[in-house]
Formats: structure tokens, C-alpha cells, sequence
């Protein structure tokens, strides 16, 4: 028998053997998804201009948001906000005022973040300047870890940490802290 006789035997021996190799061969192959081939992708981003959000808990709104534009990417739980004002509820005396140039909004920790030239008034008309805020829903709390400016009823006081309880109206200023009086 010749080598020339043999050269047929190899296609049977793989069209034989294509129960073993093929199912390896056609992964290998293969280009895969993160999705299956019944879901469609996630949608990756949502924007929207001239935005007001409310939010209510037990029928009484306590956070109303205001943002040239919104923002978010992939994360649908954090939302990015531009020339964001904020009116928070206070304890009975009125609604707190917050501007800010931009800010973000994080739906599951309930955290809204001010950045960029924060300014605050409260309903007893204090003023307050910063760089960074912070207002945890969750306890009505508003907080800053930056150098804050505090003015108002005839005092001025400066300090490296904030806190304010939008319930109690109670506001503490901490860190080096110098006061003026007038």
C-alpha cells in the first residue's frame, strides 16, 4: 500500500473523531458576549437638561433639586448634576438654600455631594461658604470636612469642619476655628 492510498484516511479520521474536537473547536471560535443572546445591553447613560427633583418621605417633601443639566454613566445610581441649587427642609423655621456648581446624587446611600463654590442659608438667615458639602438624607444632616466661612446675627466664624442638623437647627463648627464678633 502506498502513501498515496493513506492521504484519504486522515478526513475520515477527523470527520470520525468530530464528536470530540468540534465542540471545543466551535468555543474556541467563538466570540462571546457579557450579555445573553436574549437580553439586550444595559442601557449605559442618561441626560437630561433643565432638571427639578422632589423627594418626599412620609408625605412632606424634603429635598427639591434643581440642575441646568443631569447626568450619569453605566452607575444608574449615581446621578451628576450641573449648576445644582438644592432647598432642604429644616425643622419648622423654613426650607435651607444650597447653590453649588456642581454636585452629585447617589439614590442608593441617599448622599447628595455640592461641589465647587457651595454657598448655604439657613432659615435664620446664616450664611455659609465652602468648598465640599455633604447631606446625608438618611438623618437630615448637612456636613462639610473643608475649610467653611459662617456669618450671620452679628458673628462670623471660620472653622476646618461643619455640621449642621437640618431638624434641630443646631450648627457646629469644628477644627481651628477663629470667631469675630461685631
Amino acid at each position: 500500500m502506498s502513501l498515496r492510498n493513506l492521504l484519504w484516511a486522515i478526513p475520515l479520521a477527523l470527520v470520525l473523531m468530530a464528536p470530540f474536537w468540534h465542540g471545543r473547536a466551535a468555543d474556541f471560535l467563538r466570540v462571546d458576549s457579557e450579555y445573553p443572546d436574549d437580553a439586550a445591553p444595559p442601557q449605559t447613560s442618561i441626560e437630561l437638561r433643565r432638571v427639578v427633583i422632589s423627594q418626599a418621605k412620609a408625605g412632606r417633601d424634603e429635598l427639591w433639586l434643581t440642575a441646568d443639566r443631569l447626568y450619569s454613566r453605566r452607575n444608574q445610581q449615581v446621578y451628576i448634576l450641573e449648576n445644582a441649587d438644592a432647598r432642604l427642609a429644616g425643622g419648622g423655621g423654613g426650607p435651607v438654600t444650597v447653590k453649588s456648581g456642581s454636585a452629585s446624587y447617589d439614590t442608593g446611600k441617599q448622599i447628595l455631594t455640592l461641589l465647587d463654590n457651595v454657598d448655604v442659608v439657613t432659615p435664620d438667615q446664616f450664611h455659609l461658604s465652602t468648598s465640599v458639602m455633604r447631606y446625608l438624607v438618611k438623618f437630615g444632616v448637612l456636613k462639610s470636612a473643608a475649610a467653611v466661612d459662617l456669618s450671620g446675627d452679628g458673628v462670623r466664624v471660620a472653622g476646618t469642619s461643619f455640621s449642621y442638623g437640618l431638624r434641630t437647627g443646631n450648627i457646629r463648627v469644628g477644627g481651628r476655628v477663629r470667631c469675630d464678633l461685631w
